[in-house]
């Protein structure tokens, strides 16, 4: 391994200790969950800091597992079947 290589792994591993130990999505997520109300403008911007997750999630499944996500999502608005019709006289 040449001098380029050591540098590139050793500042790709510190940086990734100092991001670990800054948290910095648990800070994130702990500040868009303090209470607000929609009058702030900073209640929209949380808002948007807690779909990101929601959508990540929602694309992963998609590419991961296309077919039946979009099956789910298709069945999760499906109106119910009606029951059938009640008989007073056998």
């Amino acid at each position: 391994m040449n001098t380029t290589t050591v540098l590139v792994v050793g500042a790709a591993l510190l940086a990734g200790y100092v991001t670990g130990r800054a948290r910095p999505g648990a800070r994130l997520w702990g500040w868009a969950l303090r209470d607000r109300t929609p009058r702030q403008p900073a209640w929209w911007i949380a808002q948007l800091v807690l779909a990101v997750p929601v959508a990540v999630l929602l694309t992963v499944r998609l590419v991961v597992r296309p077919r039946r996500t979009v099956a789910q999502l298709r069945a999760r608005h499906r109106p119910p079947e009606r029951s059938p019709a009640v008989r007073f006289f056998a």
